[in-house]
């Protein structure tokens, strides 16, 4: 992939504009219906597993993946005029990890971390989420957290009414340990009936079916990863110990939601084309040659 294509491809997928209306994951990982309020307390627990592939030019080497996530949130409501409208406060605290399962030895790290707060400041009207100020301050590590680890990714993005039940989607975000720091990025949200709705946003754009309550079936792609600061390592080559890596992977699957009440669980899968760890600063990047299958399941509680 060309640089161009690479930046291209960034800008317009991988900045994590979260999906900012009702019957998707906002910020939290919560979910938002128009037909309640605002969830006030809201909790996920995620993982996903990509089963192996070769290395693109190291037909040696090849790994997978596994990735854990639980995100905790609570909401302050800043005006209590309507339970659907209105500024609310977001805090709360995010644990992901990547363990991967590499053969054939590259100088790849084995897990990638993050442990970070979440404060948030959004807009509500009628259930949907139109304005979103997001800054998750923590420490983004292989293994050892330490202060070059530290980085306070920024997410910002507004909602603007096109016509009924069509919205366009303008924000940016930006992180410092990753290779391409502010990404600018544009999407939309369709509802095109109680049953269909189009997300094309991302991180995860989808299209979603909700033939019956509480039932939904969706089709659409996930993009992953950030940027992170590896350990220092005497057996890496010197450019590479104790530098930055940014982690990328691009994927496209489907998957079936379930929810009652304050309770939501999904499962899904389908194909990881690409995962990639670029050492930009190094200029060096290792990318797999060949696609992968892979599953996922989460858990989420909002009340």
């Amino acid at each position: 992939m060309t640089p161009l294509l690479r930046l291209l491809s960034l800008a317009l997928l991988l900045s994590p504009i979260v999906p900012v209306f009702a019957g998707h994951p906002v910020a939290d990982g919560s979910w938002v219906s128009k037909s309640t309020e605002i969830p006030l307390v809201t909790s996920r627990v995620a993982s996903s597993f990509v089963f192996g592939s070769q290395f693109e030019n190291h037909p040696e080497a090849s790994g997978n993946a596994y990735m854990g996530t639980v995100d905790v949130g609570w909401r302050i409501p800043l005006q209590i005029i309507d339970p659907n409208s209105g500024w609310f406060l977001q805090l709360g605290s995010r644990y992901e990890r990547f363990a991967f399962g590499h053969e054939g030895g590259l100088p790849l790290p084995n897990s990638l971390q993050e442990a970070s707060a979440l404060v948030a400041l959004e807009y509500f009207h009628d259930g949907d989420l139109g304005v979103l100020v997001q800054v998750r301050p923590g420490f983004y590590f292989e293994n050892d957290p330490g202060s070059g680890s530290f980085d306070a990714p920024i997410t910002a993005g507004v909602a603007i009414p096109v016509f009924k039940d069509f919205y366009a989607l303008v924000g940016l975000n930006a992180s410092f340990l990753r290779s391409v720091p502010i990404i600018p990025a544009l999407g939309f949200f369709w509802r095109i009936n109680p049953q269909w709705t189009v997300l094309a946003s991302a991180p995860e754009p989808r299209i979603t079916f909700q033939p019956v309550d509480h039932l939904s079936f969706w089709l659409g792609g996930q993009i992953i990863g950030g940027g992170y600061q590896v350990d220092r390592n005497p057996g890496r080559p010197s450019g590479l110990s104790g530098t930055v890596v940014t982690y990328s992977e691009y994927r496209a699957g489907a998957g079936v939601r379930w929810t009652a009440d304050a309770l939501s669980a999904e499962i899904g899968g389908g194909y990881s084309f690409m995962r990639q760890f670029d050492y930009a600063r190094e200029n060096i990047a290792y990318r797999t040659e060949d696609g992968a299958a892979y599953l996922q399941a989460e858990v989420r509680m909002q009340f």
